[in-house]
């Protein structure tokens, strides 16, 4: 009686495993590069959270695996049908080697990418600016290094200091709220944020819930793009969206950690 109370554990923790193993591999291999949780410490695409959650889950199914197959039915069915019990864990492992060979190997967009916005950043932070590189994020979440660099044609760029938010705990949370009235234009002057500015500066205060060091807002072409700076532990990550003026939402497309952006332009 115990024995098949302990079968019965192994098959349904094994069924279990299967599940999520196809609910995340699947997730994965969609290469869907959305964000479900934007402000999250350490948000993640939809991809990467397959791959991670694979990742952390490689090692119990591999152990539930193995005891099925060591246990279940070891009387009654021959070794080579109860090594089908360690499919799925073969299957887990080679898509989490698929996911870090294929996060470490520099980005290459695909035939499908297609380029959002060129960007100029500092690498250097917190010391002076002396690392400047350029790069082209596209639409599925990658960033490609380029060599050439770039000067924005008209490209407008507000800046808002740590000293326009105002942040404070609420709940178990923190919300920030506008009080700042100034913003540095691109020619270091302090203005007055055109109403533009203005209403995106605000979505940003209420869209991010972390103390904010500064935002930049860009506005190329047709288009605005916002860096925000953020004070997270011990990371100073920079989390570069786009903004929908339609939905007035904002949408990331890539997040950095010690880089600070300085300049854009659309494609």
């Amino acid at each position: 009686m115990a024995r098949k109370i302990w079968n019965a554990v192994l098959i349904l923790i094994n069924i279990l495993g299967l599940i999520c193993l196809i609910y995340y591999a699947v997730m994965y291999f969609m290469h869907d590069s959305s964000v479900p949780h934007p402000d999250a410490m350490l948000p993640m695409r939809k991809w990467e959270i397959g791959g991670s959650a694979l990742t952390l889950g490689f090692v119990p199914l591999c152990i539930a695996n193995i005891l099925a197959c060591i246990f279940v039915g070891r009387e009654r069915i021959k070794l080579r049908f109860r090594l089908l019990f360690l499919l799925p864990c073969t299957i887990c492992l080679i898509t989490v080697v698929h996911f870090w060979v294929s996060s470490l190997l520099p980005y290459e967009p695909s035939a499908s990418s297609k380029p959002v916005v060129k960007v100029k950043l500092d690498q250097s932070l917190p010391k002076p600016p002396n690392e400047i590189t350029y790069g082209i994020i596209y639409d599925d979440g990658g960033m490609e290094t380029i060599d050439e660099a770039f000067e924005s044609d008209g490209t407008l760029c507000y800046t808002a200091d740590a000293f326009y938010f105002e942040s404070k705990i609420v709940g178990d949370h923190l919300e920030n709220t506008v009080k700042g009235t100034k913003v540095t234009d691109i020619y270091g002057t302090e203005i007055a944020p055109p109403e533009d500015i203005r209403e995106i500066l605000e979505v940003v205060a209420e869209s991010v819930p972390h103390d904010i060091i500064k935002t930049r807002v860009f506005k190329s072409k047709s288009s605005y793009f916002v860096s925000v700076q953020l004070n997270v532990n011990w990371q100073s990550p920079n989390d570069f969206y786009q903004y929908d003026a339609s939905t007035k939402r904002l949408n990331l497309l890539y997040s950095w950690d010690g880089v600070d952006v300085l300049d854009v332009m659309a494609q």
